[in-house]
């Protein structure tokens, strides 16, 4: 990272361009038994969200509570590069710009306003039915023996998974 901003200084492109950091997954070090990122669980869905755009001064070094998604990052990006977007792809995209946190990152009712929820999907595979809590990543799985799915809803005071019965063959519940 500090080599790709060190460029950018160099080129004399700092000032006028977006950089995000992001990772595609959370991590677990054995809370509730889970290891690496094979769970709807906190630890398995929270990742790291740094965006730097350097014209949006009060930004700089800041914190915010809102609710994020990956989702989210696509939408953001292209407001900061004033990338028009048609009607057609604003409405065939589930992400929300997070611009107006990025404007005003101190703004808590704006933050709160802007996102009320989060979504989390994640399969179980589990080799033994018995104890569908062990052994369940799905990697390298054809998707058609994905036996179970994990919804998850989060708020800022409440977290909510739902375990369903999945079809694998029809990809739905």
């Amino acid at each position: 990272i500090g080599r790709v901003l060190s460029e950018l200084r160099a080129q004399q492109l700092e000032a006028s361009t977006v950089v995000t950091l992001h990772s595609d997954h959370g991590w677990s070090l054995g809370e509730h038994g889970e290891w690496q990122k094979f769970s709807n669980f906190e630890h398995g869905t929270r990742v790291p969200l740094i965006v730097r755009a350097p014209w949006l001064v009060k930004s700089a070094g800041a914190r915010t509570s809102v609710l994020a998604e990956l989702v989210d990052i696509f939408p953001t990006l292209a407001e900061l590069a004033n990338a028009p977007l048609t009607r057609r792809t604003t409405q065939s995209i589930d992400g929300t710009s997070l611009v107006p946190v990025l404007r005003e990152p101190g703004d808590k009712v704006l933050a709160d306003a802007l996102k009320p929820y989060a979504l989390s999907q994640y399969m179980r595979c589990p080799r033994d039915p018995a104890v569908p809590q062990k052994a369940n990543d799905c990697l390298m799985t054809d998707r058609s023996q994905i036996a179970v799915m994990g919804y998850t809803i989060r708020t800022k005071t409440h977290r909510y998974t739902q375990w369903a019965t999945w079809n694998g063959s029809a990809l739905a519940p």
